[in-house]
């Protein structure tokens, strides 16, 4: 009668495998940078979309809808803004990156205003890239349709 089960060597690999395969993977998890800028980047197109349909359902109303951008040390203030007043806000932590526009880097305390007409668009294209261990670009669109990627000449 012969004993199934594995050897000693087998479970010797299988154990080395494990810890292997473990180590790349707590490395991939402790660069959080890259993961944050695509969160940001996602976060800020949420807005600006939400800023465009506030336009586009609001066309009759002679109030401005306004994405306004702060930056601060630790934080971008993203906030929709119609006539003046706040209407939504977000606030998303900058945990070392960056924000350009159209090749400028923000500065701490600069603030950006984008303007949406009555039909959702904004009057020309605007470049957005967070960047941190990786970069991620936003287009925003004459017509003020914001999305992932470069914009097109």
């Amino acid at each position: 009668m012969r004993q199934r089960g594995f050897t000693l060597v087998e479970l010797v690999m299988v154990i080395i495998l494990l810890g292997v395969l473990s180590a790349a993977a707590t490395s991939l998890f402790a660069r959080t940078g890259s993961y944050s800028a695509l969160a940001a980047r996602d976060r800020f197109i949420a807005m600006g979309l939400l800023a465009q349909q506030q336009a586009l359902a609001n066309s009759g109303a002679s109030a401005t809808r306004t994405l306004r951008v702060e930056q601060q040390s630790d934080v971008w203030l993203l906030s929709l803004q119609v006539g003046g007043s706040d209407v939504t806000a977000d606030r998303i932590e900058r945990n070392g990156l960056t924000l350009s526009l159209n090749g400028s880097a923000l500065t701490n305390g600069q603030v950006v205003a984008v303007n949406f007409q009555q039909d959702g668009s904004t009057g020309s294209n605007r470049a957005w890239v967070f960047s941190g261990d990786s970069s991620h670009s936003v287009c925003q669109t004459s017509t003020g349709f914001m999305h992932p990627g470069s914009c097109q000449p």
